[in-house]
């Protein structure tokens, strides 16, 4: 096949070995082999009546590995049918500053400095988003990146949390940061783990 459907909706290669290299691993449950029977659907037949059928968080955290999960999401899930069909979340969550910090500066200061530590991490992956034509709602929050990214998949029943292996963190796990490992232990929607 050229790489879509007679919908125009991308065609995912299992079979491509950058494919294999680039996922590492989808979190399974009986929700995940649904969600993933629904992609081949959307890929092999889809009907196009305009309605959303799929929901894709994307936490993002300004880190090149948080890039290629976005690029990944765009090139398999971003068609020009798609726009209409699958929904895009992007999330970044800021960490909460130090307490020696949070005592000395004011509740308006920390909040201008967490919306522009925000901005600036999703800049990449907006601009990515923009480019392919794709609309997202975009979302900031302060706290724990892992539990609010679980919490916000849950909230806003999400299909698929679609993040990069490694973040921004100062101390990174051998194989996956500290952030991916949370999420993966604590989601029941399914996890794609780009590297």
């Amino acid at each position: 096949m050229d790489g879509s459907c007679r919908h125009g909706l991308p065609v995912l290669d299992d079979s491509a070995p950058e494919s294999r290299e680039k996922l590492i691993t989808i979190k399974c449950s009986a929700r995940a082999l649904r969600i993933l029977t629904s992609v081949r659907a959307l890929r092999e037949e889809p009907s196009c009546d305009g309605e959303i059928s799929m929901k894709i968080l994307l936490p993002v955290d300004g880190s090149p590995s948080s890039s290629r999960a976005v690029r990944y999401v765009i090139q398999h899930w971003g068609g020009k049918q798609a726009k209409r069909r699958v929904s895009f979340i992007l999330l970044h969550v800021d960490l909460p500053l130090p307490e020696r910090v949070v005592r000395v500066l004011p509740a308006e200061t920390r909040a201008i400095y967490h919306d522009d530590h925000s901005k600036l991490a999703a800049r990449p992956a907006r601009r990515a988003l923009r480019k392919a034509g794709l609309d997202f709602e975009e979302r900031h929050a302060v706290g724990d990146p892992g539990m609010f990214t679980v919490a916000l998949a849950a909230k806003q029943r999400c299909d698929l949390i679609a993040m990069g292996s490694h973040g921004r963190g100062a101390f990174l796990s051998a194989v996956l940061g500290s952030v991916v490992m949370k999420v993966l232990s604590r989601s029941k929607v399914p996890v794609l783990v780009v590297r």
